[in-house]
């Protein structure tokens, strides 16, 4: 199984707020300003397209080398920000891990819509996406 590191993961709720979060230990990251950076694009997107706003949202600046990608369901959206964009295949395992994520902690993820935040359990929800090949960066 081919492995993709990322700089940071964050899952949080379709309006934004983050309730999972891991990255390299040297990334700078506001993970609020990000949720609200890729809810407000969803927000955009949805002006253009007719869309029920599940699947894949990926963008990307090429100079630098960057990419976020948004996979979001009903209930949550998983962010991803790497290197690389990544292949469909590989899109398919992001979104495996997401819906496994959802169907072992769906009362937590009910809870953090309904505004009561609670963290994803950090051990398991790591096993998940080592499972499918998703690793965080390490940087010395």
């Amino acid at each position: 199984m081919s492995e993709r590191f990322f700089q940071t993961i964050i899952i949080q709720t379709n309006a934004g707020i983050p309730y999972f979060e891991v990255g390299a230990s040297d990334t700078q990251k506001d993970s609020v300003l990000i949720g609200g950076f890729s809810r407000a694009l969803s927000t955009v997107w949805s002006n253009f397209v007719q869309s029920d706003e599940e699947g894949f949202e990926i963008i990307e600046r090429a100079e630098d080398k960057i990419c976020m990608i948004a996979h979001r369901t009903k209930n949550s959206t998983m962010l991803l920000i790497g290197s690389v964009r990544p292949s469909s295949s590989y899109q398919r395992r992001i979104e495996r891990a997401h819906k496994e994520i959802e169907g072992l902690f769906p009362e937590i993820i009910n809870l953090n819509n309904q505004g009561v935040y609670k963290d994803l359990p950090h051990d398991r929800t790591m096993i998940v996406f080592q499972n499918y090949g998703l690793h965080i960066l390490e940087t010395e």
